[in-house]
């Protein structure tokens, strides 16, 4: 089982950080696929809101209970919806230095917090500047930061899983969310007009941000007891991974602007990717 467990944290750096670094590239040649990028995006909304409520929040919840001194307190809700808002906190505060940066540098049309989804961006934070503007920088590292950080808290919690299933639990969803959210960011670089290597330094970067946090997890497992640090980070895990779909991709991607057919689409594509994570419940 040992070796197990190694081979499949291997394969899922290896997994994790080509995700990161071939979503950036589909955004550097292609962003013109809007609503295909939209029924992808609310697939990956179901999927993680299946995988943070059904699979890691029970799981959590059932390997904190033996915590001595704690008794019948919910301490996995408690830690899953304190990274909701530690999350939600970190949003508003790239917010607010965005909005910043603009008085910074006046003088452009912009559009703070738009629904970059019109030019074909997945689940980001952007803002229509001007292409010479030195915000589009701010934006884009801004993006960076938030994205990366709960990037490396969901390889925290898959570093610290010991048991494959649960490995598996963390793993599709994060594939999922990574290559998405480096669509995203790869978007926001695209449209700062960035030279070649500083768009693949900025995409590498974050594609090696979950890849650390499996590092990291796995460096502090050896130091812990494994059992209580790995049903602490399925919690922050189920945390990050509702706050991704409830308040960066839906508001993003769900649209009725479309018409009622294309409305029933987004719906169903929601739909089968929470249904086909729930369904896995079944088995791991």
């Amino acid at each position: 089982m040992a070796d197990t467990w190694t081979v499949l944290q291997s394969v899922s750096i290896v997994a994790i950080f080509i995700c990161g670094f071939v979503g950036g590239l589909l955004a550097k040649i292609g962003r013109r696929f809007d609503f295909l990028n939209r029924i992808l995006n609310l697939a990956a909304a179901g999927v993680l809101l299946a995988a943070g409520s059904i699979h890691l929040l029970p799981d959590s919840t059932a390997g904190l209970q033996d915590l001595n001194g704690i008794g019948d307190y919910p301490l996995a809700p408690l830690l899953a919806y304190s990274t909701f808002i530690l999350l939600l906190i970190i949003h508003m505060l790239a917010e607010y230095f965005a909005a910043y940066a603009m008085k910074r540098f006046p003088g452009e049309d912009v559009s703070l917090i738009t629904n970059s989804m019109e030019e074909g961006t997945v689940n980001a934070i952007s803002w229509g500047l001007a292409s010479s503007s030195p915000r589009r920088w701010v934006a884009s590292i801004v993006l960076l930061i938030g994205l990366g950080f709960h990037s490396f808290l969901a390889g925290l919690s898959l570093g610290a899983q010991t048991k494959v299933g649960a490995v598996v639990d963390i793993l599709g969803p994060i594939l999922a969310h990574k290559t998405l959210a480096a669509v995203a960011l790869g978007s926001s670089i695209v449209k700062a007009e960035a030279p070649n290597h500083v768009f693949y330094t900025l995409i590498t970067l974050f594609a090696l941000t979950t890849p650390l946090g499996v590092v990291a997890g796995v460096a502090v497992s050896q130091f812990s007891d494994d059992h209580v640090w790995a049903a602490a980070c399925q919690a922050l895990a189920a945390g990050t991974f509702i706050y991704v779909a409830v308040l960066e991709i839906l508001p993003e991607s769900l649209t009725a602007k479309k018409g009622l057919i294309k409305l029933v689409i987004q719906f169903v594509f929601m739909a089968l990717g929470y249904g086909v994570m729930a369904m896995l419940a079944v088995w791991v």
